[in-house]
């Protein structure tokens, strides 16, 4: 009996899942979910922190996974409208010697740099600059008086006021 339960539900979520539209979402939702798990693996954190970053990144690698299959369609059904396939671009471009032309470069260019782009933001990692140590309850507030954005002005130190807000041990 609880095979047959088992064989049931495998057969209505294989259903499900060859929809046209919504197994089409979920594929979507599974393939974005794979590559922001891989996205997120490798520096180790608190749970809280890496959650957050998750769903970040899923929802990143949505957008690409979106991006590239809709890029990719609407390539095809550009390259659909004279029903020739070409096998490299200089024929592609005389075969489609027209506006077409320069829609499919258009369209090949935006997919491939807006997928890089989305690519990029997916496995971006948190970089501190080199020698900056951050303290939880130390302030450093700098003089805005200070003309310390102009180099070219005369050298002088900015003056510092270092707030120390630690309980003071008994």
């Amino acid at each position: 009996m609880v095979a047959m339960d088992l064989r049931q539900l495998v057969e209505s979520v294989s259903q499900y899942m060859s929809h046209p539209v919504v197994g089409g979402w979920m594929w979507f939702m599974i393939i974005a979910f794979a590559i922001a798990f891989i996205a997120s693996m490798p520096p180790r954190r608190p749970l809280s922190g890496w959650v957050g970053d998750f769903f970040i990144k899923w929802g990143l690698a949505g957008i690409l996974v979106w991006f590239v299959v809709n890029g990719i369609w609407a390539i095809r059904e550009v390259m659909g409208q004279r029903l020739i396939l070409p096998f490299t671009p200089l024929e592609g471009y005389l075969e489609y010697a027209s506006v077409w032309s320069a829609v499919l470069t258009g369209m090949a260019t935006f997919l491939f740099f807006g997928s890089t782009l989305l690519l990029r933001a997916i496995f971006a990692r948190e970089e501190l600059p080199s020698g900056v140590v951050y303290y939880r309850q130390e302030v450093v507030i700098a003089n805005p008086d200070a003309n310390v954005a102009a180099p070219q002005a005369e050298k002088r130190k900015a003056p510092v006021v270092v707030v120390d807000n630690r309980k003071k041990r008994r």
